[in-house]
């Protein structure tokens, strides 16, 4: 399986079929676990098979295109470790949410109705502390919901990961903004 050579982590695809005769594997160039990218480099791919191990290394350049917008492989490489941190952060709000949810389950209290108008998940009325964490992490039904935690972090994913760039001041401290709450959240769940 392709792996980056600097040994940061594993970089995988869809499994390889063990069926007799021509199996292919293709890697679409992005860590597992909905991970972003990889960024240029070097990498190397090792097969084993009962007692046979194989390995080849390769680089993955940087496209021309992007270097000419003034964008570099460090750059390149600073997108790659944030879009890595920002999936783990969402990784970490779903859990969150699960933890919410079957707290809520275990009291018999449903998840909070969406707030009415003029009301924000931060000024609504809770009948149970609980709805007012999952209001913080889940964006609530309706028409036009506020985004919460969860799909803030998707969108700071989409946003910086919709393009090769350089990773822009506002996203870092967005992204710092949004692990502060999911903390605070945490801090707030009783265990």
């Amino acid at each position: 399986m392709p792996q980056p050579a600097g040994g940061r982590g594993r970089a995988v695809g869809r499994p390889l079929t063990t069926r007799p005769g021509h199996n292919r594997f293709e890697w679409d160039y992005r860590w597992n676990g909905n991970g972003p990218m990889v960024a240029p480099g070097r990498y190397a791919v090792r097969l084993t098979s009962g007692a046979v191990n194989q390995s080849k290394a390769f680089t993955i350049k940087v496209d021309p295109r992007v270097t000419t917008d003034g964008v570099t492989q460090a750059d390149l490489v600073a997108q790659e470790q944030f879009l890595l941190r920002v999936r783990d952060a969402i990784a970490r709000a779903n859990g969150l949410r699960g933890r919410i949810q079957q707290a809520m389950q275990q009291k018999g209290v449903a998840p909070p109705s969406a707030p009415g108008i003029g009301e924000s998940p931060e000024s609504a009325r809770y009948s149970d502390p609980l709805q007012g964490l999952w209001a913080r992490v889940v964006s609530a039904g309706g028409a036009y919901p506020e985004p919460m935690l969860i799909d803030q972090l998707q969108n700071i994913q989409r946003m910086v990961g919709s393009a090769d760039q350089k990773v822009g001041q506002e996203a870092i401290k967005r992204f710092d903004d949004l692990l502060k709450e999911l903390k605070a959240i945490e801090a707030a769940l009783p265990r």
